[in-house]
């Protein structure tokens, strides 16, 4: 039985190599049958006026949807507030830039990650966890979830200020014919807008297929599988999955597009033709010192009516070096980058060169959260005793990215899942030249929070 879809109204702001960082959030997902659990969901909500939602019976003959209104974490963290930082943004900015370095750096293919999304995801799971795993998740990820509601709402609202570019979010959980979700946290998932939907994990194809028509849907074609039918068991009970889509249109357009060489390794040992785009403009431009001498550059290049959301390139000073510059790239570097965004307009004039190119990666962050130190969730029966009717641990979190760059602008999506199994059934100013022609990182940054939300590190631009 599918229940009523709640969508976040899209808001109109239009070494072989690549990695990508990203930001957004998730919520919980459920059903719901008997006294205090919920396991057929009957309910729909809607709006008087903001922050007030009216529960009524669900009328199958009437179509009316929920429309807006804030999507909210719990508010029930106080005692654990002294893990956060003082600034609210240094938690997020903080956990991107651990997956930059535990999973970006290391790779040597083509990858791609989204770290707001699994971040947000995650934090979910704080009420429904017992003490050691909240503790874990809250080492793990950097921040509580009132840390991290602000950053969607406020982006949300300042891309559909824009009018010219759209950011788009939608949550959504799949719930087993079995399976039953505490009353409490249906009615918050509820609250935060989430889309629920019953299937039969016994059915693989079925179920692998309507999870799957939801995330072609919420990004727009774009990511047309989040989970393979050979990824469900019967042993699987539940799958959390959220999906964030944004396309911006650049404030200052390139003027030409030509045919150059791109170095993929030292010594023009290997060069692609690729296509080279071309403006000049006055943009904010930085360099990043370090100790041994080197260091980086990096440059913005800012999306159309809003002051929100900006790409941000870096390369090597030292040309080919962009392993061994991200390896001495420090947290207070990342920081002094994002606070430099916001500082008032410089004057550098810059001839600004970036091939055309797109990303898409797919990937398991369970080893990457278990170096983080997130373990209970993944094999201890109690850690997630306040979810379901039954004891359930996380099996694994898949996460899809897209990101394409052009001469028009920029198009992101990425879409996070966490599928539950059954623990007993699981099996074990001068003018600056900035050229672009050789590996470098991509950074669409969020300039309200000083937080970088996708980040790629593109060694070979490539068409998809």
């Amino acid at each position: 039985m599918n229940v009523p879809e709640f969508r976040v109204p899209a808001f109109a702001v239009n070494r072989g190599q690549v990695c990508f960082v990203a930001s957004l959030f998730a919520a919980l997902l459920c059903t719901f049958q008997q006294s205090g659990v919920y396991g057929n969901p009957q309910i729909r909500t809607y709006p008087t006026f903001p922050g007030q939602v009216v529960y009524s019976r669900f009328d199958p003959d009437n179509q009316r949807q929920p429309s807006d209104y804030p999507i909210q974490f719990p508010n029930q963290y106080d005692q654990e507030r002294e893990v956060e930082d003082q600034k609210p943004h240094v938690g997020p900015l903080h956990f991107a830039f651990d997956m930059l370095k535990t999973y970006v750096l290391p790779q040597q293919t083509n990858a791609a990650i989204c770290p707001i999304l699994p971040q947000t995801l995650l934090a979910t799971l704080y009420d429904v966890a017992d003490g050691g795993a909240r503790m874990e998740l809250l080492s793990a990820l950097k921040a509580t979830p009132q840390a991290l509601q602000p950053i969607v709402q406020k982006q949300l609202l300042a891309t559909n200020r824009s009018g010219v570019n759209e950011l788009d979010y939608a949550m959504a959980y799949f719930i087993g014919a079995d399976t039953k979700i505490q009353q409490d946290i249906y009615r918050r998932g509820v609250e935060n807008g989430v889309s629920f939907q019953k299937v039969d994990f016994r059915k693989q194809n079925e179920a692998a297929s309507i999870a799957n028509r939801w995330v072609t849907d919420k990004t727009r074609g774009l990511i047309r599988e989040i989970v393979a039918p050979g990824g469900l068991d019967p042993a699987t009970r539940l799958m959390m999955a959220s999906v964030i889509y944004f396309k911006g249109k650049w404030k200052y357009q390139f003027i030409d597009t030509k045919q150059a060489l791109f170095e993929t390794a030292p010594g023009g040992q290997r060069t692609l033709q690729v296509p080279m785009m071309y403006q000049y403009n006055k943009l904010r431009y930085g360099e990043v010192d370090f100790r041994d001498g080197n260091g980086m550059r990096w440059v913005e290049l800012p999306y159309e009516g809003t002051n929100g959301l900006s790409m941000v390139l870096m390369v090597p000073k030292q040309r080919h070096q962009l392993d061994r510059s991200l390896e001495n790239l420090s947290l207070s570097d990342m920081s002094n980058v994002m606070e430099q965004l916001t500082a008032p307009r410089v004057t550098n004039k810059v001839h600004l060169y970036v091939p055309r190119f797109s990303v898409y990666s797919s990937s398991s962050l369970v080893p990457v959260m278990k170096s983080l130190g997130l373990r209970s969730i993944f094999d201890r029966s109690t850690a997630l005793s306040g979810l379901s009717n039954e004891e359930l641990v996380v099996r694994d979190i898949t996460q899809r990215t897209f990101i394409s760059v052009d001469e028009e602008g920029t198009t992101a999506t990425s879409v996070v899942s966490l599928s539950f199994v059954a623990l007993s059934a699981v099996t074990p100013p001068p003018a600056i030249n900035f050229t672009v022609d050789e590996p470098f990182l991509v950074m669409i940054v969020d300039k309200i929070h000083s937080y970088p939300m996708f980040v790629a590190k593109v060694a070979v631009p490539e068409k998809f």
